[in-house]
């Protein structure tokens, strides 16, 4: 399988995914949107991973490129494509599918529960999730579900994780972090943090990592092994 990367931000690489898809002998290509770089055309693909951001989904005039992004998204889908977004990726999934996408009730950053849906146990992808676990959070946005796709997950805030059909998945929250990733995310965003009820400092993120990460890759490689087939 040909998997390709949609990056918004230096700290966006693929992570875990990017590490599972080497192990299987993946094709990996990546377009880094926030360097400018060009959108390939959707033949050169099979799996098209949406990777987190800074910004939001509706700053098309601050970022010239999201417009045409969404079409691209559009066009994957459309053709078939494996698609998968993480945070800031399915929130420009879950727009790009028609949905409203804007402030959430409140943010999430830190190390938050997550609940699976009845729907969920109808995935094949989520068949080692328990009902609820711990995830990675780091968003000011929200997303409401497009148009036929199911509600997977949920916190006590916003939804957590749509899918459309058997190839479309969008993840709110970083279910790809690794340690590395966490700390160059932390390094970039963690220093504006101010600590609240569903926001939780650079610090603390930091020192529940090494309590949180293994479960979060391995419910990471077992999505993966499911989905991208």
């Amino acid at each position: 399988m040909r998997m390709h990367f949609l990056e918004h931000a230096p700290y966006g690489g693929g992570a875990y995914i990017e590490q599972w898809a080497v192990e299987k002998g993946f094709d990996i290509s990546r377009t880094k949107l926030h360097e400018g770089e060009a959108l390939p055309s959707s033949r050169e693909y099979d799996a098209l991973v949406l990777m987190g951001g800074p910004m939001s989904v509706n700053d098309d005039f601050k970022y010239p490129w999201l417009k045409a992004e969404k079409e691209h998204i559009s066009k994957a889908v459309a053709q078939g494509r494996h698609v998968l977004g993480l945070c800031f990726g399915a929130q420009i999934l879950a727009q790009a599918l028609g949905a409203w996408v804007g402030r959430s009730p409140l943010p999430e950053v830190g190390w938050q529960t997550v609940q699976l849906t009845p729907y969920a146990s109808c995935t094949r992808y989520l068949a080692d999730f328990p009902p609820e676990f711990i995830a990675l959070q780091w968003h000011y946005d929200a997303f409401e579900l497009p148009r036929h796709a199911v509600l997977l997950a949920e916190s006590g805030t916003c939804a957590q994780a749509f899918a459309l059909g058997e190839q479309v998945l969008g993840l709110q929250f970083h279910l790809e972090a690794t340690r590395t990733s966490l700390e160059r995310l932390v390094a970039d965003l963690g220093g504006s943090l101010v600590p609240k009820a569903t926001v939780q400092d650079a610090p603390t993120i930091l020192n529940l990592a090494d309590e949180h990460l293994p479960t979060l890759n391995r419910l990471c490689r077992s999505l993966c092994d499911r989905f991208f087939r």
